[in-house]
Parts: C-alpha cells; sequence; structure tokens
C-alpha cells in the first residue's frame, strides 16, 4: 500500500507477528527471492520497442479523460472506476516501452486480460503513454532496496531443502547452488508457499 494506496494485493511480509531482526532478514531474502524469480520468467516473448514518435503528456491527459478509461480506472485525486487497477505512480513502475506496446494491444501481452483494444493511433497511444509515465511516486522511489545477506537465503533453503531429504543431503545440494541458482528455487518454494498464483499467471505454476 506504499505504492497504490487502494491495492487489493494483501500485506504478506513483515507484519507484526514477523518482525524481529532475524524475521526481517528472512523477509528480505524471501522478497528478494521472489523478484529475482519474476525478473526471470516474466519477460515478453518479443523484443518491445519504444513509442515511435514523442508523445505530448497534456495531450495524452485528454485522451485518459475522454476515451473511457475512467470506467475502469481511477487517478490521482479523481475516484472513478474501479474495475481496473488506479493508474497512480505508473511512472515509477513501468517502462515507455512495455506501456506503449499495452495500450497499442493489450493482449499481445496478456492474452487473458479483460483491457479492451482501443484501437489507438501511434500518436495517441504515444501521448497516454507519457502521460501516465510522468504520474510518479516519489517517496516510493526514495525506498532503498534492502541489502539481502546470503546466509538468510541459505537458511531458508535448508530449511525447504531438509522438508524432502536429510540434513547432510540438504548441504551437499546447497553447495552446488550458484547465488542465482539459489534465488530462483527460493524464489519458486516462497511463490508457492504464499500462494502468489492465486491471483497471478506465474510461469512454471
Amino acid at each position: 500500500k506504499d505504492f497504490r494506496p487502494s491495492t487489493a494485493m494483501p500485506r504478506v511480509f513483515h507484519l507484526s507477528n514477523t518482525s524481529t531482526a532475524e524475521d526481517k532478514l528472512k523477509n528480505d531474502a524471501a522478497i528478494s527471492s521472489i523478484a529475482a524469480y519474476l525478473t526471470k520468467n516474466s519477460g515478453s516473448s518479443t523484443e518491445l520497442e519504444p513509442p515511435p514518435v514523442q508523445g505530448d503528456a497534456a495531450h495524452g491527459e485528454k485522451l485518459v479523460k475522454t476515451l473511457g478509461c475512467l470506467g475502469c480506472h481511477s487517478l490521482p485525486g479523481m475516484k472513478a472506476g474501479d474495475f481496473g487497477p488506479e493508474l497512480s505512480g505508473l511512472g515509477s513502475k513501468l517502462t515507455a516501452p512495455w506501456l506503449y506496446a499495452w495500450l497499442k494491444n493489450p493482449k499481445h501481452l496478456s492474452p487473458k486480460t479483460l483491457m479492451p483494444n482501443l484501437r489507438l493511433s501511434d500518436a495517441e497511444a504515444a501521448d497516454i503513454t507519457a502521460y501516465l509515465l510522468s504520474l510518479k511516486n516519489e517517496s516510493f522511489e526514495k525506498q532503498n532496496l534492502p541489502k539481502t545477506k546470503p546466509e538468510a537465503t541459505d537458511e531458508l533453503l535448508m530449511r525447504s531443502l531438509q522438508e524432502t531429504m536429510r540434513k547432510e543431503q540438504a548441504k551437499n545440494e546447497l553447495s552446488k547452488m550458484s547465488q542465482g541458482e539459489k534465488q530462483q528455487y527460493l524464489g519458486k518454494k516462497a511463490i508457492a508457499h504464499f500462494g502468489c498464483f492465486g491471483c497471478h499467471d506465474i510461469k512454471g505454476f
């Protein structure tokens, strides 16, 4: 909710019952691993190009407010539709190539999306892209990423590995993994544990 107060996404880390220093290290290790897994497994299968023309943010704002976007989305300071996600802060989250491609043809990036193809011209899509990317969440951007401690990652991995093998076997398996492999393994385990796939389509689930 630091990024988007209206989000339906629940908070699963750094809760009152997991607030000790040791808990924080483990939470940060799990979060970092989930991010690593999603980053590696959520890329587009096609190369995304930046908007072919320079966008006009002021005209993009007018388009957002007149093309029906507010039937599903809200804007900063303007409560409207809540069927789709609020559009505030997008400039702190998305890239121009991704957002432009999404606006031109949402199903190209997410075949199951309910977002309609608005049949925008290149200029219109570029204008809306420029406007939405101007909506920043500056306090969110100023937050520093926590420095994950490898020991915390190893401890969580050992706990997971020992669910299916003896301690010595688990140590042996852990010793064979690179740091990247550790994050991929732990990220997938954490996603399964917290049930992220209940709301999201995630490769591997």
